[in-house]
């Protein structure tokens, strides 16, 4: 389930402590309080996309979480959306447009391994 692992592309996490995000924050092209808690507002994200010159962003929400003792293991249903950014940005204003148009929606599950050696409970 880790967007990292694919080849095709580079995913970045919109962290503060990301090198990229912090090099934006320091040149002004986004705002620190935009990425301090988490992007979770559709026209934040896009408007960050932008500013860092991303294809595409995807916003995702955890559906279910169950963690099991013995083994330890955790299952997770994931949902999520994918925007184009530059489909989603206003060429004249460069703000994100007032309806955003979602490029690809998807749902998946999936299980830790034992090989994961998966630790300590629920995270945000």
């Amino acid at each position: 389930m880790s967007l990292d692992d694919l080849r095709e592309f580079d995913a970045l996490q919109f962290l503060p402590t990301a090198p990229s995000v912090r090099r934006a924050v320091s040149e002004g092209r986004i705002r620190q309080v935009d990425v301090q808690d988490g992007v979770k507002d559709l026209g934040v994200a896009l408007s960050i996309g932008s500013a860092l010159r991303a294809d595409y962003i995807v916003l995702s929400s955890v559906q279910s979480y169950t963690k099991k003792d013995n083994p330890p293991s955790v299952e997770l249903i994931l949902s999520g959306k994918m925007y184009e950014v530059a489909s989603n940005i206003s060429p004249t204003t460069g703000e994100p447009v007032s309806e955003p148009k979602v490029f690809r929606a998807f749902g998946v599950s999936g299980a830790s391994t034992g090989r994961a050696k998966f630790q300590g409970g629920k995270t945000s």
